[in-house]
């Protein structure tokens, strides 16, 4: 991003897409990443591997151009590469990567593909085609976000749904175009709108009135009053909400700690009330998460003493009050603990200040001690269930051997950081499922994990740190994955700080930790790309 970046200010002005960008070059095939350097590569489906070459040294865009996804835009960062199956456009001096990405969005390339079998797009017309920007500057110095979301995408239950929603949302013309394909309604909105402009254009769905209509002509109908009624249920993202209408309502009763979701289904000639009931079941499995999930902490116990005992139960306990699961046998456990004074961690002698654990000790509350062996050293697994019992387990563990190094393996799966379950400590976490096992089987101590962006994220089950130029630093918590309760507390007394880190960074540390609640800081070696697990 230049300091100050040269852009069309005026309202209105039409320009090339070539004006704003330049095509890259690839012809990179998957069996063509060779794994043997720092450089990521990036593939439809998001990082494919590594290389010891990269094509672009600047920010840019990539638009899959061919096969499934077609025509979806993505940021990349600089000094990586993309398949051949990937288009990189390049930002011209003077623009921002971001806005680019932004505008590389609203064109909708993927609508405008050729080939029955394989999609594809092809770039040249669209470089020569004129676009009417918007009178939205670009960023000065630093980035930001562009306001509100451009359109809006809405799955109705039938075609006749979908009929009803489209001409409702024609009242609001004025604010953009509206499209019908099938069961699926977009509206695009012109500049200006906001996201209540596109709940009310989808609000309510034609749902029990059989039409559209407002939540009043519902209640000759029934008996009470509904909550938030209609179709408005769906993800908000930065540019684009997506929405699934059907019957629904979602509603908080006084009184109640948590939402109601309640669907019911429409039967339309030719579908049997059983293929409907059945519908309506695969969509509630679908909502909900496993029947044993749990909200869980691992923990250290070490001769008859727990490290960071009180840490952990606050936070079990405010994850649990957030999700509205009772917390009363937490805060008993909480106002029985005794210190057990200051003890050695692995880890915690050198760098990472051990003055600031003072009191980090517990000793193992009464209720626990027949539960688990008190000698030798353990991990604890604490599990809050959803009706607020309390779990507890515990199994041998063996601290990696001294005066060694093990291993931090790599992870050929980048984490999706929108996704809100990463954040909780619970047993619910299929996507480090594979990287666990690794880790169960003895190939490593534990997977390093980059985002979608191809920015270091986590451990599969711990946190990670880097020592770049004798500071120590870790990923922030807009990452993603799990942060831990002594990440959170060396980030808290200021051992380490948060900082961004690339791939290509993560790799050029001078020394690499794994931030784990059983088995403290651990110096790791991080795992030779030419031998990453594929």
């Amino acid at each position: 991003m230049t300091d100050k970046p040269q852009f069309v200010e005026e309202r209105g002005q039409k320009v090339k897409l070539n004006n704003l960008c330049s095509r890259g070059k690839s012809s990179l095939r998957q069996k063509d990443v060779s794994n043997d350097g720092p450089y990521a590569v990036y593939g439809a489906s998001g990082l494919v591997g590594t290389m010891a070459s990269f094509q672009n040294a600047v920010p840019y865009v990539a638009v899959v151009k061919d096969g499934a996804g077609v025509g979806r835009a993505s940021a990349c960062e600089a000094k990586t590469s993309v398949l051949g199956t990937m288009q990189a456009l390049i930002p011209s001096e003077g623009i921002d990567r971001d806005y680019l990405l932004h505008l590389v969005r609203s064109l909708h390339l993927g609508d405008g593909f050729s080939g029955s079998t394989i999609p594809h797009i092809y770039f040249k017309d669209d470089f020569e085609e004129l676009i009417c920007l918007s009178d939205r500057k670009l960023l000065e110095t630093e980035k930001k976000d562009f306001g509100e979301p451009e359109y809006i995408t809405l799955q109705a239950a039938s075609e006749e749904d979908a009929a009803c929603i489209a001409s409702r949302a024609e009242t609001c013309a004025e604010k953009g175009s509206v499209e019908r394909r099938g069961c699926t309604v977009t509206l695009t909105f012109r500049k200006g709108a906001v996201v209540k402009d596109m709940l009310d254009a989808f609000f309510p769905g034609p749902g029990a009135l059989g039409r559209t209509g407002t939540p009043d002509d519902l209640f000759g109908l029934e008996l009470r009053r509904r909550g938030i009624f209609g179709g408005a249920i769906g993800v908000l993202s930065l540019h684009s909400v997506v929405l699934y209408s059907g019957c629904r309502t979602f509603e908080k009763r006084p009184g109640d700690s948590q939402y109601r979701l309640a669907l019911g289904a429409r039967i339309n000639k030719g579908v049997s009330a059983q293929a409907a009931y059945e519908g309506m079941l695969a969509e509630v499995k679908e909502l909900t998460l496993p029947s044993d999930f749990a909200l869980e902490e691992r923990m250290r116990l070490e001769d008859g003493s727990v490290f960071l005992l009180e840490r952990h139960l606050k936070h079990l306990k405010k994850l649990g009050e957030s999700h509205g699961i009772p917390v009363e046998s937490l805060q008993k456990l909480i106002d029985g603990l005794e210190d057990a004074g200051v003890l050695p961690v692995p880890g915690m002698q050198d760098r990472f200040a051990p003055e600031v654990l003072k009191s980090s000790w517990s000793k193992l509350p009464a209720e626990w001690s027949g539960m688990v062996e008190a000698g030798g050293v353990s991990e604890l697994r604490l599990s809050l269930k959803g009706s607020g019992a309390l779990e507890l387990s515990a199994t041998r563990a063996a601290d990696p051997a001294a005066g060694s190094k093990p291993l931090l393996g790599l992870s050929r799966k980048a984490l999706d950081d929108r996704n809100d379950f990463m954040a909780l400590s619970s047993n619910y976490h299929p996507w480090f499922d594979d990287a666990l096992q690794r880790v169960a089987g003895g190939e490593c101590f534990d997977v390093f994990f980059v985002n979608r962006f191809g920015a270091a994220c986590c451990g599969a089950h711990s946190d990670l740190i880097f020592e770049v130029n004798g500071e120590l630093v870790t990923p922030p918590l807009t990452m993603g994955g799990v942060h831990g309760v002594l990440r959170n507390l060396l980030v808290e007394k200021g051992v380490i700080r948060e900082k961004e880190m690339s791939m290509t960074e993560a790799f050029a540390a001078n020394r690499v930790f794994c931030a784990d609640p059983v088995y403290g800081t651990v110096e790791v070696d991080l795992q030779d790309p030419r031998r990453a697990a594929k």
